[in-house]
């Protein structure tokens, strides 16, 4: 097979591993660091330094965007701005950054070092970067697969090398770990053991509506279990939103606006070749090869006799996604559909049928509706999207002109109360006053969403102070701070509904455990029977390892392990209820095989533990790093 052949069949495949290989190799850890000293006055050319070592826009930038396509090719069509916002993508990256300058440092004084080769060896050891044969693909296929995926070799491999550089680090780490005995014994059960059981489960939700509960009861557990019902500090704000919708409502695009957009910026509107085309698919996962053939040519012999294509689809056609529209798959490039298909679909003239295809899903016929050049899309096709998209820049424009006068007259005139934020959204239709629930310094706002920067604004104020207007998904916002609830056991007024329905959960719990233990002398079928309910046979049960539906606790593992086969188990307190179990098999310690694998085991006890540590102890040296943000720099992602 030629390499560009190879390259052609196999690039699909090359760009999603390869991605999987960069998200091992930058997985962020999405913590608060609050890392050292704030830069926020000092634009500087860099980014944040680590113990006097620059981490440079270059090195962000690449990180960003390469972090931010990986989200954009896992999220697909669900990826947008506001989760990229909610994730704190910058913030992320930029910990990560730091992170690896001070591990770097921290291997280096350890005497840890990657040569060349070593990257060399790991890159070509790599399935991604492998023909069929297992050899290397070559150096072109390898710059070419990077540089489609906007990566270059430099920094790939620094990617690697980083990944080589914990792994090392790691291990010397681990040779220093020590293992109890204890520890050794429960990884070898983790591992080993199994036992199959039947078990009936009654959860303690379906009893809740058999128990009351008094606001005495509720009471007295509210006073038993302080720490239920203690809160962080919250806060609740009025605001007054410039609606974005509401303005873009009002504006209008005309087309001269439209057809200008379309000139300057024709790159935007370049598109591959596609095709729009239906399709009838028999499945072959349900019945035979030769039974799908036989159904394919009983409706193709109907298509050659003239019977509609979408008709014959809507009856026939086993893709619940297009079978109610007649089959129709719309427009669709190189890339997106099987190989197979895909071949078949882009050779068909338009008008035609296909021949039967084959593919993993099944037996396909194939109608091409329209081909579609490559080149440039007509105006006419596109000039809705370019209207929608130069009404949203016009009213984000106004929002922000608007939230900005809105702001001057309010702090000019000294209009800092409710009442006056009421009387700006009774002048303008375009404007709207809301009041929020109480929320936290991290907490999702309701009808603001979870932008950080908001929330530290409102936790950094006085009663009654003012923010910033502010961009929200919805438009601008100015809020003013109406209440704060501090720290602390909330009032029992205010938490009454939970305290009682904790009291209702333990009652129903109560419940659920006595009718079990009721039922239990019967057998497991006829406790089954009595108590209404169906029972799971034959589950596989590892040890420590939580069961569907009823957790992991390991008080239930050890009496289920410690059981006889045959004998009945419980009833056991399990995740939201009570369980009967029956046990059928059960696997017993095999003190010969634990010694056999004993080393194996206490190598990868320490290996686990040495990550930790790792982790542990980069965090405890942050101090020693004196890390400096530019938050001057950060600014522009938020």
């Amino acid at each position: 097979m030629t390499t560009l052949r190879y390259m052609r069949q196999e690039f699909k495949r090359l760009k999603w591993a390869l991605w999987l290989v960069i998200f091992v190799f930058i997985a962020l850890v999405f913590v608060d660091w609050g890392m050292g000293r704030s830069e926020g006055q000092q634009q500087g050319n860099y980014v944040a330094t680590v113990g006097g070592e620059p981490i440079s826009p270059m090195e962000y930038y690449r990180a960003y965007d390469n972090q931010r396509e990986m989200y954009r090719q896992a999220y697909g069509e669900r990826f947008n701005e506001d989760l990229i916002r909610q994730m704190n993508l910058s913030q992320g990256v930029l910990q990560e950054l730091v992170r690896s300058k001070m591990l770097r440092a921290e291997a280096a004084a350890s005497g840890v070092a990657i040569p060349q080769g070593d990257i060399s060896q790991e890159i070509a050891g790599m399935k991604v970067f492998q023909k069929e044969d297992g050899s290397f693909v070559g150096y072109d296929l390898y710059k070419r697969v990077l540089t489609a995926n906007n990566m270059t070799p430099a920094f790939f491999e620094s990617q690697v090398e980083m990944d080589l550089l914990r792994k090392r680090y790691v291990q010397l780490l681990a040779e220093s770990m020590a293992v109890s005995e204890g520890e050794l014994r429960e990884e070898y059960k983790k591992r080993n053991l199994t036992a199959t059981v039947d078990y009936v489960y009654l959860p303690e939700a379906t009893l809740q509506g058999q128990v009351a509960v008094s606001e005495a009861e509720a009471r007295a557990h509210y006073d038993a279990h302080p720490a239920e019902f203690w809160q962080p500090e919250k806060r609740k704000i009025n605001y007054l939103l410039v609606d974005q919708q509401k303005i873009k409502s009002t504006l209008q695009v005309s087309d001269t606006e439209i057809a200008d957009y379309y000139d300057t910026h024709s790159e935007e509107f370049r598109g591959e070749r596609e095709v729009h085309a239906r399709h009838i698919l028999i499945k072959t996962d349900t019945r035979t090869d030769a039974q799908a053939q036989t159904i394919v040519e009983s409706v193709r012999a109907r298509l050659a006799r003239g019977e509609d294509f979408a008709a014959l689809a809507g009856q026939f056609s086993e893709d619940p996604g297009s079978k109610d529209r007649g089959g129709d798959l719309g427009f669709f490039g190189t890339g997106q559909m099987v190989p197979e298909f895909e071949n078949a679909a882009f050779s068909l003239p338009a008008g035609e049928v296909s021949d039967p295809i084959k593919t993993m899903y099944g037996y396909h016929l194939i109608q091409v509706v329209e081909q579609r050049p490559a080149g440039l899309k007509p105006l006419a096709e596109v000039a809705a999207v370019i209207r929608n998209k130069l009404l949203d820049e016009k009213a984000a424009q106004e929002v922000q002109g608007k939230g900005r006068r809105m702001e001057r007259q309010i702090r000019d005139g000294g209009l800092a109360s409710d009442e006056d934020l009421k009387k700006f959204a009774e002048l303008d239709p375009s404007l709207t006053y809301n009041t929020t629930e109480f929320f936290g310094l991290a907490d999702f706002i309701p009808g603001i969403g979870r932008v950080q920067e908001i929330n530290n604004a409102i936790f950094a104020m006085q009663e009654g102070g003012l923010t910033p207007v502010m961009t929200i998904t919805r438009g601008a916002m100015i809020g003013r701070l109406a209440a704060i609830s501090p720290q602390g056991v909330a009032a029992f007024a205010a938490v009454k509904r939970d305290a009682e329905t904790a009291v209702k959960r333990l009652k129903a719990l109560d419940l659920a455990k006595t009718k079990m233990a009721a039922a239990a002398p019967q057998g497991l079928d006829a406790a089954a029977k009595a108590l209404g309910l169906s029972v799971s046979r034959d589950q596989t049960v590892r040890y420590l390892s939580p069961i569907a539906s009823l957790g992991g606790r390991k008080t239930l593992h050890e009496a289920l392990f410690a059981a006889a086969p045959g004998a009945v188990v419980g009833p056991l307190e399990v995740q939201g209820g009570f369980a009967l179990f029956q046990v059928k098999t059960v696997d017993r310690f095999d003190e010969a095989l634990f010694q056999a694998k004993r080393t194996e085991i206490a190598a990868s006890l320490r290996t686990a533990l040495a990550t930790q540590l790792m982790d542990v102890f980069l965090e405890a040296q942050k101090d020693k790093f004196d890390i400096r943000i530019n938050n001057d720099f950060l600014r522009q992602f938020s």
